[in-house]
């Protein structure tokens, strides 16, 4: 009997059940524009390394080693709607470093 009752519960569980419903939009008018803009500010770390071969035999080849530099980077995001699934985004940017 208590086998059947959770078969039963089992399979009609999910008729009861809903995954996504129906939500209040934030700023609907704002996403259906066509273009956005916005930036994007970060930092960044330069570090240049190469794994050098026996540079013996050569003598006018010389090698290359650097530090590890902070730096900071700006991009400015443009986004252009296509549909309403699908989005193109252009985002050129500045990096500076300390060589």
């Amino acid at each position: 009997m208590k086998l059947r009752l959770l078969i039963i519960v089992t399979l009609l569980a999910p008729l009861s059940s809903a995954a996504q419903f129906a939500r209040l939009r934030n700023q609907p008018l704002y996403d259906k524009s066509g273009l956005h803009f916005g930036f994007h500010i970060g930092i960044n770390n330069y570090d240049f390394s190469m794994d050098l071969k026996d540079l013996s035999e050569v003598s006018n080849i010389f090698g290359v080693e650097s530090e590890a530099l902070p730096g900071y980077n700006i991009n400015i995001i443009s986004n252009l709607r296509l549909t309403e699934h699908l989005d193109l985004r252009f985002t050129p940017g500045f990096a500076a470093t300390v060589r």
